[in-house]
């Protein structure tokens, strides 16, 4: 069983003085096992939300007791905040949740190494609290599935495809008389939360068993939110890998999802508002309405957005749908975009505006995330045992033989939760896109390598035999 550390910790704990009243080197090891520990909670649950390292993340003071030891948890934690590995944010509220962490800039600039358990006494600890968490999951429909499904993935040998798309190109120039590589630095979070993904499910090739991906050095206790979103390890594989990724029976693995689904949601939800107070639509009102239904029926809000805001024009799509969703998500602020879709987007807008003003803008989310589970889940957890299935918020991945089937279900979901809010023979079909993720031969690393090898062998000969 291995743990997340940052490199030299053994030295840094030992000139420290932590060591020096540890008579036995079981001891020591102990207390560095429980170091790590803490080091790969806060980043498993940052990979789990695709968050860089830096995030707070919360740690109920009964799991510390649990893992840690209740007497011991905080002299753990004060020796890695003195060191400055993590830091502690006791801004909480006792009676609604625990203290959270982070790791801190020394630490990353430390580098980050996978390291066995060295203790006897805490291995048995983890593997006793693995025991009693993947009892707990697997007696949940929803959890259990999605387990044993992420456990028939098979990832490729293609470690170069997500390599040369996340390191960033590097060109060799001369500098004061020197030739030296220049170009913008790597992610290392990034590069770290890639790389230990793609061992991992390397490693997970030769096992099909649900509870072999529940003990995978990646893996970390899904979660349910309150309002039906699902946080899983299947969830959160990086996309560049997923794009490497197979059933294990050689399937290419496609994906259903809905386009623009947050303000699509939204929108649903909004219709639904109006009718719900009995509004009577004049002139601008039903204009608005009308050109929402259209851009939902096209999934082409994004689009309209950019060709009719000031703000937006010449955006990246993903800045562009990033910065959309945080002026839609964060607290009530007249900004440029908001100011933008509102002119867009009046009565909408107004509605979304209004909602943050009223009941605080985290309300909005609620009712994406919400919604969202009453389509996706419900859908999910009606598809047949029998087929590969895997979750992913607003997007459900499948085979092929099976992925319309599952866009079917979703048009059929929608218009029984929306339907009287949608007019008569409303056509969904645009909403729901299916995509191929995985890669094909032919689009491999090693097929285009192994290509080149062959064209290069037949000039080589060329050259040889005249």
């Amino acid at each position: 069983m291995e743990l997340f550390s940052v490199k030299g910790l053994p030295q840094l704990l030992k000139a420290s003085g932590r060591f020096d009243s540890m008579s036995r080197r079981d001891y020591a090891f102990n207390y560095y096992d429980k170091c790590n520990w803490v080091i790969t909670t806060i980043a498993l649950r940052n990979f789990a939300f695709s968050r860089s390292l830096d995030y707070f993340v919360d740690i109920h003071s009964k799991t510390l007791g649990n893992y840690l030891g209740r007497g011991y948890y905080r002299g753990v934690l004060d020796t890695l905040i003195a060191l400055d590995i993590i830091e502690e944010n006791s801004n909480y509220s006792s009676n609604r949740f625990s203290k959270s962490y982070r790791l801190k800039k020394t630490a990353q600039d430390l580098g980050f190494v996978r390291v066995s358990v060295k203790s006897n006494r805490f291995l048995k600890v983890l593997q006793k609290y693995l025991e009693l968490e993947y009892a707990e999951v697997t007696k949940n429909p929803l959890l259990s599935k999605l387990l044993y499904n992420t456990a028939q993935l098979f990832l490729l040998d293609e470690p170069y495809y997500y390599l040369e798309r996340i390191i960033p190109p590097t060109e060799l120039v001369e500098v004061n008389g020197y030739m030296t590589y220049e170009g913008d630095s790597t992610n290392e979070s990034q590069l770290l939360r890639y790389e230990d993904y793609y061992t991992a499910f390397r490693a997970l090739n030769s096992c099909s068993s649900p509870k072999d991906v529940f003990s995978s050095p990646i893996c970390f206790k899904p979660t349910i939110s309150p309002y039906g979103r699902v946080y899983h390890t299947g969830a959160s594989i990086p996309r560049l890998i997923r794009k490497c990724m197979r059933t294990k029976k050689n399937e290419i693995i496609y994906e259903v999802d809905m386009s623009s689904s947050q303000i699509t949601i939204l929108v649903l939800e909004w219709l639904r508002i109006l009718k719900m107070n009995n509004v009577s639509p004049d002139k601008e009102l039903k204009r608005e309405i009308k050109l929402s239904l259209q851009l939902l029926s096209q999934g082409g809000f994004y689009a309209y957005i950019q060709k009719n805001s000031a703000y937006c024009k010449g955006l990246e799509y993903d800045k562009l749908k990033h910065q959309i969703l945080k002026t839609i998500n964060a607290k009530y602020v007249p900004s440029a975009l908001n100011k933008d879709l509102e002119n867009i987007f009046p009565h909408f807008m107004g509605f979304i505006n209004n909602t943050k003003q009223v009941k605080g803008h985290k309300k909005v989310s609620h009712i994406h995330l919400k919604a969202e589970s009453n389509i996706f889940v419900e859908v999910y957890m009606s598809l047949a045992k029998e087929y590969f299935a895997i979750l992913i918020h607003d997007c459900i991945l499948l085979t092929e033989d099976h992925v319309h089937t599952a866009k079917d279900l979703l048009i059929q979901k929608t218009m029984e939760l929306y339907g009287d809010v949608l007019p008569k023979n409303f056509n969904l079909d645009g909403v729901f896109k299916v995509k191929r993720v995985s890669l094909i031969d032919e689009e491999t690393e090693s097929y285009k390598w192994n290509k080149f090898c062959e064209e290069t062998q037949d000039d080589l000969s060329d050259l040889y035999n005249s």
